[in-house]
């Protein structure tokens, strides 16, 4: 049976062995609640937000998540995530602030403009394609209050662990990692498609002076602005390591996008 809310606005409520299936979740903010062996399945949840909510021991399977924010902050407070699975949920402009996702699997998703943010993650895994997704290192998005901009709280304080993190069964398409977010300890795929870099200074120095001295015209300018705009900018010079994957490009720039892969793992392996 589909719940049905009238409220809009629902606070410091707990839920314990609900059953949210099936149900239209629309411009409803929750504050301060906790969610227990809940179940939501095929959950529709359209500009919901969640503030400082928990989210325990439950599964969201096939559910839509289209412009909400699921842990907006309050205050140092963004909630916490422990044993959720999502499976096969559809995320569409949706974002995360900083709140803690421990032991929580992220199974073949579909993502549309999903920013997690500064999310801190423990023994997470992530399965199937992931395409317009973001990590950072701490977060970007959280909103300070009135108090928390009287104390001078900074929220770059608050670091994303990235402790254990498993992407071995994810596919990379358009993943963005930045703003010192640690990756030594995640588990990346093996193969052909993607490769650490462990110095990643001195690796896209040493690519960008090749490419200054040997690459055609037109291919330097195409791989200079990549790597200063999108590969190595100001928010990934603090990052010890850095992910580098094929990302898919149409037939006309394959030829460029595996020349550039193959030099930075050429200069990685040296």
């Amino acid at each position: 049976m589909a719940a049905e809310f009238k409220e809009r606005r629902i606070r410091k409520r707990k839920f314990e062995n609900h059953d949210f299936s099936s149900a239209d979740i629309i411009d409803v903010t929750w504050k301060n609640c906790s969610f227990n062996n809940c179940r939501f399945e095929n959950t529709i949840f359209k500009n919901t937000v969640f503030i400082n909510c928990r989210f325990t021991n439950l599964s969201f399977n096939g559910c839509r998540f289209e412009g909400c924010q699921l842990a907006k902050n309050k205050g140092k407070q963004s909630g916490l995530f422990e044993q959720v699975q999502f499976e096969n949920c559809f995320f569409i402009r949706s974002d995360f602030n900083f709140p803690i996702i421990r032991s929580c699997n992220f199974i073949n998703n579909q993502y549309s403009e999903l920013d997690f943010d500064g999310s801190r993650f423990y023994n997470c895994r992530f399965a199937g394609e992931m395409d317009a997704v973001e990590f950072r290192g701490y977060s970007v998005l959280a909103m300070p209050d009135w108090w928390d901009v009287f104390r001078g709280v900074d929220y770059r304080k608050y670091k994303n662990p990235m402790e254990v993190v498993d992407f071995r069964e994810a596919k990379f398409l358009h993943v963005g990692l930045s703003n010192g977010i640690n990756l030594s300890k995640c588990l990346f795929p093996e193969g052909e498609n993607g490769f650490l870099i462990t110095t990643p200074k001195a690796c896209f120095g040493r690519a960008k002076a090749i490419i200054e001295n040997s690459w055609s015209a037109n291919d330097k300018k195409r791989a200079l602005h990549l790597i200063d705009t999108f590969l190595f900018t100001p928010r990934h010079e603090s990052m010890p390591v850095i992910y580098f994957y094929k990302r898919p490009v149409n037939d006309t720039l394959k030829e460029f996008e595996d020349r550039l892969f193959n030099l930075l793992r050429k200069i990685n392996s040296e």
